[in-house]
């Protein structure tokens, strides 16, 4: 009798372990970082160079963000690694200069993610801003989405809370299509109003009003090599 108990638990719980992997989702197949792929967005372009380099112990792909389009040479990009690790950022390049965050590198997602799950990170005081910055990215659900692109079914929603200080934070909802990338980003929360501080949706900054709009980035169009769209990368 025991060691049929012991059976049948062991059967529920194997059951349970394998549905609990069915609804894992590969992240990579919802952010692919290939050289080449373009996305255009309403205001903002985003593109994957072919150029590396090796930041710590991640060897990482220049992912270029337009909407400073040409500031410093085609304005801020992260420096993005994609592997075992999930997505992380590890670099970031703004206003002339390269920040090496590898030793605490941002996570945006892990390889594998269920719905609910979240992945905390922490940039220590010094290293981006005289103040600590923490980032919880959490795996929210899924949901379809209609971008000038097109309509999106099945979208990954991630949502990411940045605190920047002490007394600031905002959120960037960002909806992901399997095997494009995000189609639609939006600022959902801020404190305090107009909070510079971005990773996507940095907005347009009215100096008549003296206030940002904008928080919103649609999917117009998308190029990818594996549509057999040959994309020559600005890097």
């Amino acid at each position: 009798m025991k060691r049929w108990l012991f059976c049948a638990v062991y059967i529920v719980c194997f059951q349970f372990l394998s549905l609990s992997s069915a609804f894992a989702f590969q992240m990579a197949d919802y952010w692919p970082i290939t050289a080449g792929n373009l996305l255009i967005f309403d205001n903002e372009i985003m593109t994957f160079s072919s150029s590396m380099q090796k930041f710590g112990q991640y060897n990482a792909r220049k992912t270029i963000l337009g909407a400073t389009f040409c500031e410093d040479l085609c304005g801020n990009h992260l420096y993005l690694y994609l592997g075992p690790e999930g997505l992380l950022a590890v670099a970031l390049y703004n206003d002339g200069g390269t920040i090496d965050v590898s030793a605490t590198p941002v996570k945006l997602f892990s390889a594998e993610m269920q719905i609910g799950d979240s992945v905390v990170s922490t940039v220590p005081a010094g290293v981006i801003d005289s103040d600590q910055i923490t980032f919880t990215a959490t795996l929210s659900g899924k949901e379809t989405v209609a971008v000038p692109a097109g309509t999106f079914k099945d979208t990954l929603v991630l949502v990411l809370l940045v605190e920047d200080s002490p007394s600031s934070h905002y959120t960037e909802k960002l909806w992901l299509a399997k095997g494009v990338g995000p189609v639609k980003i939006e600022r959902v929360d801020e404190s305090p109003v107009d909070n510079e501080g971005c990773l996507f949706t940095c907005g347009c900054f009215n100096r008549d009003t003296e206030h940002i709009v904008q928080r919103e980035i649609k999917l117009e169009d998308f190029f990818s090599q594996k549509k057999g769209v040959v994309v020559v990368p600005l890097f």
